[in-house]
């Protein structure tokens, strides 16, 4: 659980979340958001090594704190596209698939 637990110090940092909002709260925003993105795409997600992905998800955390995840999908709609068709070509790519074929 160690990556999580890296993820909530980054977030609570760079969003200057307060001290006094719990690294359970947070880690409560974080799964929801893991949840959100592994819907999105077919395959396993890794927030660890995609750092288009991280920023996302650390961006989607940082909305659910304000409580306005509808304006993160909103404002974040073009990068989550551009991530969706990185990761499913990304995808292909380990797999062995011809996308001109």
């Amino acid at each position: 659980m160690a990556a999580i637990d890296d993820l909530i110090t980054e977030v609570k940092t760079d969003y200057q979340i307060p001290s006094f909002i719990s690294n359970e709260t947070i880690q409560r925003y974080a799964e929801e958001g893991i949840a959100y993105f592994e819907s999105l795409v077919v395959g396993a997600i890794d927030y660890e090594t995609d750092k288009q992905l991280r920023g996302l998800l650390k961006n989607y955390i940082y909305y659910a704190y304000e409580h306005v995840t509808n304006e993160f999908r909103e404002n974040f709609q073009h990068m989550i596209l551009s991530w969706q068709w990185e990761h499913e070509e990304h995808k292909s790519d380990i797999e062995g698939g011809d996308s001109d074929a």
